[in-house]
């Protein structure tokens, strides 16, 4: 076979390859069709944000029956989400930031009831670090305001028979750059085929996505069956009723933890996003560009980690906080009874050494986790290596403020404990 291809290779003759003019020439059309995306993205964002109010209704098979999505906005903080369907009928309202749930998943019905501003403000510190990073004022917003906002996506599943599944959301943001969140990576569009007034590209595992060029809403998603915009609406007002959220059923489940769990990962991802897409707009001309917005993002990623890691190690860190003093109160129970200075406390002693390296060493492991674990958000225009730098930034970030966090107060509770008992 190596023989074959290398036989082939000598067949070819000199400059019937493209030559370095057409190469060239091939990659200037490629980064202008990916310029001409990412305006066309940027202006249909621009139009939607500007939307006072919109529904949009999409219409499927599923089986027999009929599978409805109805997106309903009205500016600038009231939005409704609905999923009809065999298995599935819930809605989902954000009102003023508050979240409402109702509706049955498949295993009986539930309700949820979440004030959001609570869960994705990040705190007065956080805020600070990120005025001074954009070089906003104290009360200029840095987007387009709080609000709610739309997320529609097919992703891979390997747990899905066909291995992907699509993903309809409500959220809300406190400094929310598009309503419609699709419109924020263009890049994923790159490449896509153009029909009518329409742009297609292909999606995980065989599915496709069709994007209106006019609305900036999907035209259709096509998966085992074809999701259609059956119903688009734009600035014709919502009726009042879609807005007022009955009370919960009293055999509803609550889901409410569950979905505050949910919206702290959203947050991140919103936030990591924000401070990513703000510190790739920074001047890096010169060494002293490039340390000056570092020593910015320092004091952002520092605010934004510690308290992201306050939510979501706050679990861990107490389970971790119970082992330690499971061990300390079997060590000094063991200790007394050894005594001061003999073989058996030496051995102890030895442990409890042992112990104490075996926990750093587990701290700094887990540290470099969730270090390493985080990617660069999608959709930051600008220079990879500028965002790889960005990340770099971040990571080194994670790592210390799990440090200070972390294994400082946890090893500090282990010496404590060990002193203790020692002194007893």
């Amino acid at each position: 076979m190596l023989t074959l291809a290398l036989f082939v290779l000598l067949q070819v003759a000199p400059g019937a390859g493209p030559s370095v003019e057409d190469a060239r020439a091939q990659a200037a059309s490629t980064t202008s069709a990916e310029a001409e995306i990412a305006r066309r993205f940027a202006e249909l964002a621009a139009r939607t944000n500007a939307l006072a109010s919109f529904t949009a209704s999409y219409r499927t098979k599923v089986g027999e029956a009929d599978l409805v999505i109805t997106l309903a906005y009205e500016a600038p903080s009231r939005a409704r989400l609905q999923w009809h369907g065999p298995g599935m009928n819930v809605d989902t309202w954000v009102i003023d930031g508050h979240m409402s749930i109702r509706g049955d998943y498949g295993q009986g019905p539930v309700h949820a009831d979440v004030p959001l501003p609570e869960i994705v403000t990040l705190g007065p510190a956080f805020e600070s670090a990120l005025r001074e990073l954009t070089g906003a004022s104290a009360g200029a917003p840095h987007t387009n305001g709080p609000g709610p906002i739309f997320a529609i996506e097919v992703v891979a599943d390997s747990s899905k028979p066909d291995g992907r599944s699509m993903r309809c959301q409500l959220g809300w943001e406190p400094h929310r750059a598009h309503v419609l969140t699709w419109l924020a990576t263009p890049e994923d569009w790159n490449g896509a085929r153009r029909e009518d007034d329409r742009i297609v590209r292909d999606g995980p595992a065989g599915s496709a996505l069709a994007l209106s060029l006019s609305s900036g809403f999907f035209a259709w998603i096509r998966m085992k069956a074809t999701l259609r915009l059956e119903d688009l609406r734009v600035d014709k007002g919502v009726p009042a009723e879609t807005f007022v959220v009955p009370a919960a059923a009293r055999e509803a489940r609550d889901i409410s933890a569950d979905t505050r769990q949910e919206q702290d990962q959203l947050t991140a991802v919103a936030a990591r996003r924000l401070v990513y897409a703000q510190a790739s707009k920074a001047n890096r001309a010169t060494a002293a560009d490039v340390a000056r917005r570092d020593e910015k993002l320092e004091r952002v990623f520092g605010a934004l980690h510690t308290e992201l890691q306050k939510r979501a190690l706050g679990p861990w860190r107490a389970r971790t906080s119970t082992q330690i003093d499971e061990f300390l109160a079997k060590w000094s129970a063991d200790a007394r009874r050894a005594g001061v200075g003999t073989p058996t406390r030496q051995a102890l002693d030895r442990a409890a050494s042992d112990w104490r390296t075996s926990i750093v060493k587990v701290l700094a492991d887990t540290a470099d986790t969730c270090a390493e674990g985080l990617d660069a958000p999608r959709g930051i225009a600008g220079d990879p290596a500028a965002v790889e730098s960005i990340r770099a930034v971040e990571q080194e970030v994670v790592r210390a403020v799990f440090a200070r966090e972390t294994t400082a107060t946890l090893l500090a509770r282990f010496d404590a404990g060990v002193r203790a008992a020692r002194e007893q």
